[in-house]
């Protein structure tokens, strides 16, 4: 009986429905001498395990990519290399969200990333790559999916047009003056061949909060990164570095 898995335990309660079955049981398992004794054992058995399942769960999982990659840190990574022209890097978190089966979420982020970011009527160009995409899916399935080339064509657009966050500054800087909503990220950074770049971490992230990473250095810094930028409406709105007689900034 002590040799006994928790599986097995289930799998007789299960099973344990009716006199014959009882009887072999309580064969192979003196110690039970009653039916009811050995329902109490198996229903303890069951509960033990449900106990120490619902702990193993109790901490969020991490939503990982394909490769292994932190889903959130790899989002957040490929908006921030776009903002900068940066393809390489941008792409390369793209295409890993992509074969990890989140297609779907990829192109929500380009279309928001169209609006967030970019100047002029970038989003048409992302809508078109997009209707480009689900054409030649029609017929597949996540395991035969295609058209990642218009991924790709999306991410080098959106690094090389200019880059304006009016939108953005307009809903958080004139109408609100709040918090931009936050998602949670998750601290698991791991070594790969393309590292999750140092400026991921901002006071969105998990690990940007730790280091004390500021709202105010959010936006000074998203916007200075812009490459190429153009002048925007709101730009005397964007938090300024604070400089100080001692230090020289604050």
């Amino acid at each position: 009986m002590v040799n006994t898995s928790r599986t097995t335990w289930i799998l007789l309660a299960n099973r344990l429905s009716n006199l014959q079955q009882w009887q072999t049981f309580s064969v192979s398992h003196p110690v039970c001498s009653t039916f009811s004794d050995a329902w109490k054992l198996i229903i303890s058995m069951t509960s033990n395990t449900l106990k120490i399942l619902t702990k193993k769960n109790s901490t969020k999982m991490i939503k990982r990519t394909v490769t292994g990659y932190d889903f959130f840190e790899v989002s957040s990574a490929m908006q921030k290399a776009i903002r900068r022209g940066d393809a390489r890097v941008a792409g390369f978190f793209a295409l890993e969200l992509w074969h990890s089966n989140y297609r779907d979420y990829v192109w929500k982020r380009l279309f928001t990333i169209s609006a967030e970011d970019c100047y002029g009527l970038i989003t048409r160009e992302i809508e078109a790559l997009w209707q480009g995409h689900e054409l030649v899916n029609k017929t597949t399935t996540d395991d035969t999916a295609k058209g990642r080339i218009f991924v790709s064509k999306a991410v080098l657009l959106l690094c090389e047009c200019r880059k304006n966050r009016d939108a953005d500054h307009l809903q958080n800087f004139v109408y609100d003056r709040q918090d931009v909503d936050v998602e949670r990220w998750i601290e698991d950074v791991r070594a790969y061949p393309i590292a999750i770049p140092d400026y991921t971490f901002d006071v969105h992230t998990r690990k940007g909060k730790k280091r004390g990473r500021t709202k105010e250095e959010f936006f000074r810094e998203e916007y200075e990164a812009l490459k190429p930028r153009v002048p925007g409406l709101f730009d005397d709105l964007v938090p300024k570095q604070q400089y100080n007689l001692f230090s020289g900034i604050d």
